[in-house]
């Protein structure tokens, strides 16, 4: 059964990064209840947001990678690695776009798994998951370069 989209709460903002919303982080023992449930639970709700969220963006949001002409085919593979197995609905995102949003996934997919996997493999280290909550996509960008750089 699809999700009703229209279910999601409004969203503040498509200009700045991806976050989460309060809460759903660290939710009361009630919210939990509803985890992994189409339409009611948090976690799904959030993930749909997410997704409205960068769907909204446009191609401005680009300009907040300051980064040279050479480097924005590495930065469009990371995107299209996000497109293809995590299934954003748009290669728009900013530097300060969590890692913890951008590969989440509530579903029962192992969508994640395999995208870290190449992830991991562009930027030549492997990742744990407390990491990944405390890196930034612009970081991932970051780690892709200093390999790319070394290895040159």
């Amino acid at each position: 059964m699809p999700i009703d989209r229209d279910m999601c709460p409004p969203l503040s903002s498509t200009d700045g990064p991806l976050s989460w919303p309060n809460g759903i982080r660290q939710p009361n023992k009630f919210a939990r209840l509803f985890y992994g449930l189409p339409l009611l639970g948090p976690d799904v709700r959030a993930y749909y947001r997410f997704r409205r969220q960068v769907a909204r963006r446009n191609s401005e949001c680009l300009r907040k990678w300051n980064n040279q002409n050479d480097r924005y085919c590495l930065r469009d593979i990371i995107f299209k690695v996000l497109v293809d197995d995590m299934e954003w609905p748009k290669p728009l995102f900013l530097p300060d776009d969590p890692c913890s949003i951008l590969f989440f996934d509530p579903t029962i997919d192992v969508k994640s798994g395999t995208a870290l996997s190449k992830i991991e493999s562009i930027i030549g280290k492997k990742l744990d998951p407390s990491q990944i909550e405390q890196l930034t996509l612009g970081d991932l960008f970051r780690m892709a370069i200093e390999r790319q750089s070394s290895s040159n």
